[in-house]
């Protein structure tokens, strides 16, 4: 049985889990559906330390979606 990573993170927190984008200078090399760079993320400032980028993600995010969990990925 193939589980998408969304089904998996919500059978293993019991709740939806919202993405959240953090730029750490590393290049996306599949140009994936996830990242920043044309994809549905929110695209932080790469200057500001990953705590600061998370803040700003997350406050955008949860003007979409209230009361929301969110895991962190790199790109």
């Amino acid at each position: 049985m193939i589980m998408i990573l969304s089904e998996y993170l919500k059978k293993e927190y019991g709740e939806k889990l919202y993405k959240i984008f953090l730029q750490s200078g590393c290049i996306c090399p599949g140009r994936c559906a996830f990242c920043a760079h044309g994809g549905s993320s929110v695209s932080p400032d790469a200057a500001l330390p990953l705590e600061e980028q998370y803040k700003q993600a997350v406050a955008a995010v949860s003007r979409k979606y209230r009361n929301g969990s969110y895991i962190a990925y790199f790109g």
